[in-house]
């Protein structure tokens, strides 16, 4: 008997931090996904000109996420540790799901216990340069609570064992302030997809917890 072969997935697409296109090439290698209508936001003129030329059937467009506005909405929304490199990640994700008809997911460093954290003073990156960059810690409850209101019910997500070490010295790469405990906040990487069914049932959530 033959196999069927899966039915594309199509919609309109966009990614938040789109880089050098990896996940559009992705995708695109798959075979498996309509990209007829795929849009890639991404801050760094490198990446955006990379993208253009490399992939010039897709719409790439060079902005600062903390400053956009969408004027439209997309079926499926996704980024991959963008938004943890932005200040107030909370009020992206809750402007980037209100404009989201099916699925939004996200892939940030959370936090089990404790408020979202968002403040160089605290927890950043830094570059040989000697620039900062955000390292937010995201409470996962948060963005549950956020997406649910914006009309996801079906939320899955998956919450990494704990942090590799990040170091207190302030001249470090990582670094992050001694007054934060990170095995009581459980630091951790995660995943969250969230969805909206075509119904108005209640939320359901499914994770998966992974502990070291």
């Amino acid at each position: 008997m033959w196999s069927q072969a899966p039915s594309k997935t199509i919609g309109s697409i966009l990614e938040i931090g789109s880089a050098a296109g990896g996940a559009y090439g992705f995708m695109n290698n798959s075979g498996l996904i309509d990209l007829s209508d795929y849009t890639g936001l991404e801050i760094s003129q490198v990446g955006h000109e990379y993208t253009k030329k490399k992939y010039p059937s897709a719409k790439w467009e060079q902005v600062d996420v903390t400053q956009y506005e969408l004027n439209r909405s997309y079926d499926y929304v996704f980024e991959r540790i963008a938004i943890h490199h932005m200040p107030d990640p909370l009020s992206i994700i809750d402007r980037f799901s209100k404009k989201t008809n099916k699925s939004f997911s996200t892939h940030f460093v959370s936090c089990l216990n404790g408020d979202t954290i968002s403040d160089l003073s605290i927890a950043r990156y830094r570059h040989p340069n000697g620039d900062y960059v955000f390292f937010d810690i995201i409470n996962v409850f948060e963005v549950i609570e956020i997406l649910h209101q914006n009309g996801f019910n079906r939320i899955s997500l998956f919450h990494g064992p704990l942090h590799e070490k990040i170091y207190h010295d302030s001249l470090a790469h990582q670094y992050i302030s001694p007054d934060i405990d990170l095995k009581k906040r459980f630091v951790a990487r995660c995943y969250v997809f969230a969805t909206k069914s075509n119904d108005d049932s209640p939320l359901k959530i499914t994770p998966v917890y992974a502990k070291t």
